[in-house]
């Protein structure tokens, strides 16, 4: 990777760290007409139908929708004029697989379609209408405190904002408050 890709990645990675921390001391300021109206309640099936509108007439092909986790890799599939199935797997198991939503796919395409994929050659997309995925690996990471070691960039004279927050705590009148440790390392303003 070159110098101004790394830089570029971690630079990315600072911005991720910042927007977090804002999101947990909620120092973010939204403009009047996004509190003042109530939350529209949402349930699975409004959010199917979303999904189904969207989605047009892919009906041709496998649509896959995926969660990676730090522990378990969860795999729904919808198999076209078959229904629905779902898989979990460990999310890392070298052992077995190289990648768990590859190997997701992979063995559902296998079963259902009894053609063999073997592990080592890429999966045929012709068979595929889509595949959408979400993790929640780089949250954990970084809650965690796993993974690179990372600064804040932060405009001159707002080195502590992060720290000091928003002040809410859960008895007001505590002397001895424990306050969470920051995410980053070193501030640079």
């Amino acid at each position: 990777m070159s110098r101004s890709a790394e830089s570029y990645h971690r630079f990315k990675h600072l911005l991720v760290v910042i927007l977090l921390w804002l999101k947990r001391f909620e120092c973010f300021c939204y403009p009047k007409s996004f509190t003042s109206e109530p939350k529209k309640k949402s349930n699975h099936r409004s959010a199917l139908k979303m999904a189904q509108k969207s989605d047009g007439d892919q009906s041709t092909g496998f649509k896959f929708s995926i969660d990676r986790g730090g522990t378990f890799t969860d795999i729904y599939a919808e198999i076209p004029g078959k229904g629905f199935r779902v898989m979990k797997l460990l999310s890392e198991d070298p052992s077995n697989y190289p990648d768990a939503p590859r190997e997701g796919i992979r063995r559902i395409l296998e079963e259902e379609t009894g053609v063999p994929h073997p592990r080592g050659l890429p999966i045929d997309p012709a068979r595929i209408a889509h595949i959408r995925m979400g993790t929640t690996v780089a949250t954990n990471a970084l809650l965690e405190r796993k993974g690179e070691r990372h600064g804040l960039l932060i405009t001159a004279g707002f080195k502590d904002l992060l720290f000091i927050g928003n002040q809410a705590r859960p008895d007001i009148f505590d002397l001895q408050i424990r306050r969470p440790e920051v995410l980053y390392e070193t501030v640079e303003e």
